[in-house]
């Protein structure tokens, strides 16, 4: 028995004393707590469904895509046949570069679909597992607390609300590594190891996301600021912060960061931190329902939540540090106990104050309150620019503080069993806290999540078989997914995309002389123009040479995409049951008041959808408002100037009216499935009317197509419902006369 004891307690020394073993247990904890809030499903490599399907995760995968299939060129990181004739680098789709330059390395051997993002997600849990691990092994001598004080930092809310969100910024296990090279200072005493450890940690900042660089180069200079304190060593920091300053630019010009438009971007000050970060949940606890005020709405970019199981160790560290000092408190606050306190944590006050003020940016707030608002020099706004979502740079801070209030906590008390015991409870009302986010989670992962792929028909891949190119105009990204499906299958281009920095002005332009050139009756064999705008699918049918598309080229509507092409080679003879074929005849002008005759004789199935762009309707006539009142309009519109509207009209279901008028941005949103009069949605319709940076406009939005005209005045959509049909659409000013336009569909 005594032999058992002694080998029991040989290996649990052995492992107390292993910074691996200490790692390897951390790791295995974050991918026991991945498969527990994620599940399996998202770590098959084919898998990509779930990432078609959900916002910032579809610009990285498609991102991902294109890169995979673009030729090797210089800079590493373009994508020559994404955002073309441009071309777009890794770093401005947030693909996370590292990764993507890696598997692009053994892309002959991948599957048609392939993802990475699960398994960058997994790794980002055991590192971040791994790391906390060792980081509380230099403090904590017990392998249950670490492992307990581990747990917390794997389940802490900033990285979870970025997991398979943004995922490039679910990565804090950077942030980690450079505080644990910071903790364990000892380790790296020559200027050698200390230029090559945070060098390669701000290489590798860089290549999975840019705004890590500020984080992990502030904790540097902390790192070196505590080594001059200590060794009275210059000479090793200067070395480490220019070779890090240079390494990062090289790197970032190697993978094709300088080749965007311009780094800067509006709302700085817009996304910052608001002062009650730390205790505001914004939705992410369970207890604390009530959120606190935000001063702006991006300032949710801020979120440093630090959780109820944390929250509440604060006041523990107080009443800790209040009895530990109780019988010496007055000498606690003697000159020379502020000097010593204020020269050993000099370093980390330099942290805070650097990224407080970096997170804040140029305006300081509280709640709803502005306390303080000043303006940066034109240069220093310039480099802020760049990282205008500045409330994430408190990030380091907040695990910071997560560490040392546990920490404080843990080797203040003597008894290991209660604090043990302690400890085991507060992580359980933290996970309590965030469970309903946990659970979302877990549920959303873990079903069967599918890509509604919109392009059904056959014809699409016949222009894949025939076409080298897909040019969508104008450059809207509504359906962009679906388009880069296609383009991706094929090994086409595509001219559009989601970027975070990307060549957005000059897609644009270029977009804007190939509808000239098309109303010319100019166009490329090997191209595909998706007609996108109302429009701009007008002004070429009625300017182009007379019936140039319906002769020699082509333009019809396929799964509710205007198509125009002039391949000859192409015979769409097996696709013409699929295509609805358009001319010019097919777009007239129309007086308002015989438009609402036309709607008063459809039939029961028919819903007309409405939105207003600006415009004050003065022309509207008495006899006008009548009609549209035996339609089901409810308002009168001849009295909305000024204020938003969009609705959903049942000419024969009248009393199901959808209808809002408002001074504010107003929105419609219908799924599929819904009633409308006895006849059952086929599709998601999202109407919209209101105004963006003085701009007003209007949608009319049909599984993500724009049917909106997006004219001043009542832009309108007639839509059968039991056919899943659209009927017309048009568009009249109603501020000077009644005219207006009408394009009526097959």
């Amino acid at each position: 028995m005594q032999k058992i004891k002694y080998k029991i307690n040989n290996t649990y020394n052995k492992l107390n004393n292993s910074i691996i073993a200490y790692f390897i247990m951390g790791a295995v904890l974050g991918i026991i707590a991945f498969c527990g809030i994620y599940g399996v499903k998202v770590l098959n490599f084919t898998n990509v469904d779930w990432l078609m399907s959900a916002g910032d995760l579809t610009q990285h995968y498609i991102g991902w895509e294109f890169f995979r299939d673009s030729p090797w060129s210089f800079p590493i990181g373009m994508s020559n046949n994404y955002a073309y004739p441009i071309g777009v680098a890794i770093p401005y789709t947030d693909s996370i570069p590292l990764f993507a330059l890696l598997f692009k390395l053994i892309e002959g051997i991948l599957p048609q679909r392939f993802q990475y993002f699960g398994l960058w997600g997994i790794m980002c849990f055991a590192l971040q597992g791994g790391i906390a691990a060792i980081i509380f092994k230099k403090y904590i001598n017990n392998i249950m607390l670490v492992l307990v004080s581990t747990s917390f930092i794997i389940i802490n809310p900033i990285m979870l609300r970025r997991m398979f969100n943004h995922t490039a910024l679910a990565s804090h296990f950077i942030i980690l590594i450079a505080l644990a090279i910071w903790v364990y200072k000892e380790k790296f005493t020559t200027a050698k190891s200390k230029v090559l450890v945070w060098t390669s940690v701000n290489i590798v900042a860089i290549l999975i996301h840019p705004y890590f660089v500020p984080m992990t180069m502030t904790i540097m200079l902390g790192f070196i600021i505590d080594d001059f304190i200590n060794f009275k060593k210059v000479k090793d920091g200067i070395m480490a912060i220019v070779t890090s300053i240079a390494s990062i630019a090289v790197v970032f010009w190697i993978i094709g960061g300088f080749t965007g438009e311009s780094a800067e971007a509006i709302g700085l000050g817009d996304f910052s931190m608001n002062i009650n970060a730390l205790f505001n949940p914004i939705g992410w606890s369970k207890f604390l329902t009530k959120d606190l005020p935000l001063a702006k709405f991006e300032q949710y970019e801020g979120f440093q939540y630090l959780g109820l199981g944390i929250i509440i160790l604060i006041p523990i560290c107080l009443i800790l540090f209040i009895i530990r000092n109780r019988s010496n408190i007055k000498s606690i606050f003697t000159a020379n106990s502020i000097k010593r306190f204020i020269e050993k944590y000099t370093p980390f006050f330099v942290v805070f104050i650097i990224l407080f003020f970096m997170a804040v940016s140029n305006i300081i707030t509280i709640n709803s309150h502005v306390i303080f608002e000043y303006k940066f020099p034109k240069y220093v706004e310039i480099i802020f620019n760049i990282f205008r979502s500045t409330g994430r740079l408190f990030w380091p801070v907040t695990y910071i503080i997560i560490f040392a209030l546990i920490i404080y906590t843990i080797t203040r008390f003597k008894s290991k069993k209660s604090i043990l015991a302690i400890m085991i409870l507060l992580l359980v009302i933290q996970t309590a806290d965030l469970s309903h986010k946990l659970i979302e989670r877990r549920n959303y992962y873990n079903s069967d999540v599918k890509f509604d792929y919109i392009l059904k028909s056959e014809f699409w891949d016949g222009v894949g078989e025939n076409f080298e190119h897909i040019m969508l105009i104008p450059t809207y990204t509504n359906t962009y997914s679906h388009m880069s499906r296609l383009a991706t299958d094929y090994n086409m281009t595509l001219n559009i995309g989601s970027f975070a920095r990307g060549p957005d002005k000059q897609i644009g332009k270029i977009a804007a002389v190939t509808v000239g050139e098309l109303k010319s009756g100019k166009s490329s064999d090997d191209t595909a123009y998706i007609i996108q705008s109302y429009n701009i699918l007008e002004d070429i049918m009625r300017n182009s040479p007379k019936d140039m598309y319906t002769a020699v080229n082509i333009i019809g509507n396929v799964d509710n995409f205007f198509v125009l092409y002039s391949n000859k080679d192409f015979s769409i003879d097996k696709y013409k049951d699929d295509i609805e074929a358009y001319s010019s005849k097919d777009f007239v002008n129309i007086n308002f008041e015989n438009y609402i005759d036309e709607l008063s004789e459809l039939d029961d199935n028919i819903a007309i959808m409405i939105s207003k762009k600006g415009g004050s309707l003065e022309a509207i006539t008495k006899k006008e408002l009548e009609q549209l009142k035996e339609l089901g309009v409810k308002s009168d519109l001849s009295k909305i100037s000024g204020k938003n509207y969009s609705s959903v009209i049942l000419p024969r279901n009248s009393n199901n009216t959808v209808e809002k008028v408002e001074s504010n941005n107003v929105e419609i949103n219908m799924k599929p499935g819904k009633d409308l009069g006895g006849n059952i949605l086929q599709r998601t319709i999202v109407l919209r009317s209101g105004e963006i940076k003085s701009e007003a406009y209007s949608n009319l939005l049909f599984n993500n197509v724009q049917y909106s005209m997006n004219r001043e005045g009542l832009n309108i959509v007639v839509y059968d419902i039991k056919n899943d049909k659209v009927k017309n659409i048009a568009s009249f000013k109603l501020k000077d006369n009644n005219e207006g336009n009408l394009m009526r569909c097959k």
